[in-house]
């Protein structure tokens, strides 16, 4: 009985104790506090207005002005107002004085001293930016601006897009100023600007990967043209190019056999110095020295003939060397060193290379420096016909680099010129004793953690509020 009556009291403790706390008031929403710093006194007490892309939250549903300490950086004014499920929160010291309105204080994130941050359901947090912010996909990787600006000048719009410390870029120049799709690459009728994008490895004279002025290479769509606020949004792609030089170096020496290969490179590549017929030359070879003796001595052909009198009869001193896949060495030298007869680019040869036989389709149709263009259309354009459109390109070197860059976009960027807009905070009145400030306020925010990057614009901000 006695324990029963312990259990009792020990129940009716409890609901008492539930009771009494039923009864006390609620708290503010716990949402708005976005930091964790310890909390002094904290009051709501004053107004707080704002647009956010472009629609009107006049008088947030709750307001919260306090002083808050976070151990480091030293007291500060915390302002924040909620409207259902959006919440905006700006910081500043508690030192802070009223200034010029062309001068804000500029909001940034928490390594800042003016902080600002829009907080939503569905993203945990947007900080403010200096401006909107700019993806680009490219080797499967995804590159981020750290900085991104835009100008607008004489109807020619400028993008950039900065990261790192070593002066990575993409720049766009656009011949438009309007919400509207465009083709990089020839200037357009009626245009005497290319529209043109670009990656910059470095800017200490690294590679430059540029889409082609001479065709159609990618895509540019201008979503956003904000004349009001100043800012522009879009999407493009681009197939960039980058050309290297190719200075292919004649090996110079003596060439004592005579048969067009210098002595050092005969050593080089194992063949013999003093045999005109190595390495073996197939039918059509005419780098030979004619006026070598050792080399009109030779039977290269093995056919009782020797090559000086080949040369006087008028005939191939060659005639018989077979070269299957027609990259100049014939079957017979390819079998004593042990390369494919079958394959054009084995063995392989160094840029400046012309002893191929061009008419053979196995050797125009390989690709022997891999850059994605076959042997023929090196030397002869896309069509094959020498007559036209030729590349003149080395098929022994790789005189360019190919690189996609997809999905790119720019969000909410700021450009300048046709006059500028002000970002950040401006202080009206900071009343010390009485513990009122006025100001108002405006930046753009870039989401956290979000691939792609979300962007809002916060505008025509302002406050009246005391805090204690």
């Amino acid at each position: 009985m006695k324990k029963i009556n312990i259990y009792l009291k020990s129940c009716l403790a409890a609901l008492l104790l539930m009771a009494c706390s039923a009864e006390e008031p609620a708290e503010l929403d716990p949402s708005l506090d976005v930091t964790d710093p310890v909390v002094v006194n904290p009051i709501m007490d004053g107004t707080m207005t704002a647009n956010i892309d472009g629609t009107d939250f006049m008088e947030l549903d709750e307001i919260k002005a306090r002083l808050t300490n976070d151990g480091s950086t030293g007291d500060k004014i915390v302002i924040s107002g909620k409207k259902g499920s959006e919440v905006i929160t700006l910081k500043m010291p508690l030192s802070i004085a009223p200034n010029n309105v062309n001068t804000p204080y500029p909001l940034g994130n928490a390594t800042t001293n003016y902080e600002a941050i829009y907080n939503t359901s569905n993203v945990d947090s947007y900080s403010a930016a200096e401006s909107g912010g700019m993806h680009v996909t490219f080797d499967e990787s995804l590159w981020v601006a750290n900085v991104a600006q835009a100008n607008v000048n004489n109807g020619v719009t400028t993008i950039n897009g900065y990261r790192g410390n070593n002066g990575e870029s993409f720049n766009i120049l656009l011949n438009a100023v309007a919400v509207n799709s465009y083709q990089f690459g020839p200037v357009a009728p009626g245009s005497s600007v290319n529209n043109t994008a670009n990656y910059t490895v470095s800017n200490g004279g690294g590679n430059v990967y540029a889409n082609s002025n001479n065709e159609a290479n990618g895509n540019i769509a201008i979503t956003k043209f904000d004349a009001d606020n100043k800012l522009i949004s879009g999407t493009f792609n681009f197939d960039g190019l980058h050309y290297f030089t190719s200075n292919p170096t004649t090996p110079t020496g003596p060439d004592t056999d005579g048969d067009g290969i210098v002595d050092s490179v005969e050593t080089e590549n194992g063949t013999d110095p003093n045999n005109p017929c190595s390495p073996l030359q197939p039918a059509g070879y005419t780098g030979h020295d004619a006026n070598n003796a050792i080399w009109m001595a030779a039977d290269c052909n093995n056919d009782g003939q020797n090559n000086g009198d080949e040369i006087t009869a008028g005939t191939d001193p060659y005639e018989g060397n077979v070269d299957t896949d027609g990259d100049g060495v014939s079957d017979t030298q390819e079998t004593l060193d042990g390369t494919d007869i079958n394959d054009p680019c084995s063995p392989a040869q160094s840029a400046g290379y012309t002893g191929y036989n061009a008419t053979i389709p196995a050797w125009q149709n390989a690709d022997c420096d891999g850059d994605g263009t076959s042997n023929l259309n090196e030397i002869n354009g896309p069509d094959g016909d020498p007559a036209t459109t030729a590349d003149n390109t080395d098929p022994y070197f790789v005189e360019y680099e190919q690189k996609s860059f997809t999905s790119g976009s720019f969000t909410n960027i700021t450009y300048t010129g046709n006059g500028n807009v002000t970002w950040g905070l401006n202080i009206s009145l900071h009343d010390e004793v009485n513990k009122r400030i006025v100001g108002t306020y405006r930046f753009i925010t870039a989401s956290i953690g979000q691939d792609p990057v979300v962007s809002h614009v916060i505008t025509n901000g302002t406050f009246d509020v005391t805090y204690e």
